[in-house]
């Protein structure tokens, strides 16, 4: 009996067993059975994520045309405008976006859309319809977490379109709405660099202050104290900008390259707590770097040459990188050769690292080792420099001159054209100012090229008539340049060499009355008065 009982059980559990493997299996095969519009979305999302973006467009249109009611129409659209962005093609990804925005505005990645459609904005260099994106994506997601970001953006945008009221408005918002973003600092800084642009210096450093003041210390950047210094400075406050320099460096150094440091920056340092990513590793080294560099400026300034090369050395090995040590390198070049010490600042620049360098930087090694090269009297080295430099891009200029305008690749078309003039290489020379001429027809050493042009026609090739034109070009054309004296001269001499006696005359009289305080009167006056002796007749 009681076998009988067991093998009742084996039977029933056996029969319980394959009864639920049968539903198992058949609940599976209906889940892995897609419909074919699934299958088509499926094929094209594979597509996408494997990088085939043209293919999954195309896939993506198939699909949508043959299945507009299906349940993923919505995410094609998404996925159309990804692709389309990764393709770079921002006006139909802002199509696709805008089109998802439309009809599935209650979509899960409505948020992640409409940001999108900022950023083809800003791509397609609209940036006021991006700015007015950024503000209706705050408008509309208020308690996002991306809300901070979008109204930054904004407030960053308006500023590059030149608006600093509506920037600003939009920044005091973001500190007052969103006090615990992360994005506040940013937004303070901005805010700073709002004033700083619109050349209230003082605003500027109030609003660098009161940031310094609200915010932990443990929470501030090096930018913000850099900024402090760097407006200080401006404000010709030198001894409390070299302080806020110090304190930077103080706080922010690598441990093991400052011993001096606070009992907060030990704190930072301590293996306890988290490692400092990467990236603000780099950007703190880069501040540091840079207050270095401004500290050695500083010292220059004051006649302490040792403690700039001091701080020099100091900003070159805090210097994170390829790129920021050869700003480093340069910077230490251009203070040798305003202490005159061109043959140091030569030797300094070896340590240049030209296969690492971007354009700019290159642009400004080859100047500087131009001007070098030229004061140390190496004429043809000087003129290979200048010739490199004529030859980079003119967009590498505007680049370099951002923020201190110098105008290397201008100044270098000129500079090679007085040195060949100097050699006697009178019509490469004047090849060279007719580029210049051509090429900057409103540059900013106009005047000076048409000087030197009219000199080298009226001494090295004895054209007096070209001369004479070229220098009434430039009493003409530029009234306002310093160098008008230089041409009313030449005038004057021009027609004293092809003996004009009177036309001199009256030109030597008219440099005496209309520009008085000239380092060329007392010559005018003794020419005037040769003149008068020998020629009676004409005076």
């Amino acid at each position: 009996m009681e076998i009988y009982r067991n093998s009742a059980r084996k039977h029933q559990t056996f029969v319980i067993a394959l009864t639920c493997y049968f539903l198992f299996a058949v609940s599976r095969l209906a889940f892995t059975q897609n419909t074919p519009a699934t299958d088509d979305f499926l094929y094209a999302q594979k597509l996408f994520n494997e990088g085939y973006y043209d293919l999954s467009i195309s896939q993506l249109r198939l699909f949508m045309q043959r299945y507009p009611d299906a349940q993923q129409v919505a995410d094609a659209w998404r996925l159309t405008g990804e692709a389309n962005f990764a393709l770079k093609k921002f006006a139909a990804a802002r199509e696709a976006f805008e089109t998802l925005e439309i009809r599935y505005p209650a979509h899960p990645a409505i948020e992640s859309a409409r940001l999108r459609i900022a950023e083809c904005f800003v791509k397609q260099n609209d940036l006021k319809s991006a700015a007015l994106t950024y503000q209706r994506f705050v408008l509309l997601h208020p308690k996002s977490g991306k809300a901070p970001e979008a109204q930054y953006r904004s407030a960053e945008l308006w500023l590059r379109l030149g608006e600093a009221e509506q920037a600003r408005e939009m920044l005091y918002k973001l500190l007052e709405d969103y006090s615990g973003s992360d994005f506040r600092l940013p937004s303070h800084l901005l805010l700073v660099q709002s004033f700083e642009n619109s050349g209230d210096s003082k605003r500027a450093l109030d609003e660098a202050e009161r940031l310094l003041r609200s915010f932990p210390q443990n929470d501030l950047t090096p930018q913000a104290y850099f900024i402090r210094a760097r407006l200080q400075e401006q404000l010709g406050q030198f001894q409390l900008a070299e302080t806020s320099y110090q304190e930077l460096v103080t706080r922010f150094a690598p441990a093991e390259e400052s011993k001096k440091t606070t009992s907060a920056r030990s704190r930072v340092a301590t293996p306890a707590q988290p490692a400092q990513n990467e990236m603000q590793k780099a950007a703190s080294q880069e501040w540091t770097s840079q207050a270095c560099a401004r500290l050695a400026e500083l010292a220059n300034a004051r006649g302490d040459f040792a403690g700039a090369n001091n701080f020099l050395d100091k900003a070159e090995t805090f210097a994170p990188n390829a790129n920021a040590k050869n700003a480093i390198v340069l910077h230490r070049a251009e203070l040798l050769a305003e202490m005159n010490d061109y043959n140091r600042a030569l030797e300094s620049l070896a340590k240049f690292d030209r296969a690492d360098s971007d354009s700019v930087h290159k642009l400004i090694y080859l100047y500087t080792v131009g001007h070098l090269q030229e004061k140390l009297r190496n004429d043809a080295a000087a003129i290979e420099a200048y010739r490199q430099v004529t030859q980079l891009p003119r967009d590498v200029e505007a680049r370099s001159d951002s923020s201190n305008p110098q105008y290397r690749r201008q100044r270098s078309f000129w500079r090679s054209a007085a040195v060949l003039s100097r050699l006697q290489k009178y019509n490469e020379a004047l090849a060279l100012c007719r580029a210049y001429r051509s090429e900057y027809p409103s540059g900013e050493f106009r005047d000076t090229v048409l000087l030197l042009e009219a000199g080298i026609q009226r001494d090295g090739n004895n054209d007096y008539p070209t001369a004479l034109r070229l220098y009434q070009e430039l009493l003409q054309n530029f009234s306002e340049s310093p160098l008008v004296d230089d041409a009313q001269w030449g005038i004057a001499d021009v027609y004293e060499r092809i003996g004009e006696k009177r036309l001199a005359s009256l030109e030597w009289q008219r440099l005496m009355k209309v520009y008085p305080a000239s380092e060329h009167f007392s010559s005018a006056q003794n020419r005037l008065r040769l003149l008068e002796e020998f020629e009676p007749s004409n005076s």
